[in-house]
């Protein structure tokens, strides 16, 4: 008798122990699959902010074009421009010698 009572005792013990461990586990696997999420958040952040800095430099580079352009009109306006004051200066030169010879 003493025998089974020890026995039942030691029964209990392992199911409990076996409960334990499974309790266990079930956090594990809980932490686990946080921590996955928590990784996958962060690779998601990750890639995110990546696209963010590529959509930002592309920006960037969309804007030194249009800055590149504005200034490259400018500078032709300004060419344009000067050519025709030299040919208005030639013109009245040109003029100013007629003028002087009649």
């Amino acid at each position: 008798q003493l025998w089974k009572k020890e026995k039942r005792s030691l029964q209990l013990e392992v199911e409990e122990a076996m409960q334990a461990v499974s309790r266990e586990k079930k956090k594990l696997s809980i932490e686990r699959k946080e921590s996955e999420q928590q990784s996958a958040e962060q690779k998601a952040k990750i890639r995110e902010d990546g696209l963010l800095l590529s959509k930002e430099k592309e920006m960037q580079k969309i804007e030194m074009q249009t800055y590149e352009k504005e200034y490259l009109n400018a500078k032709s306006s300004v060419e344009d421009r000067a050519r025709e004051l030299d040919k208005r200066e030639e013109n009245l030169k040109s003029r100013e010698l007629r003028v002087e010879l009649e």
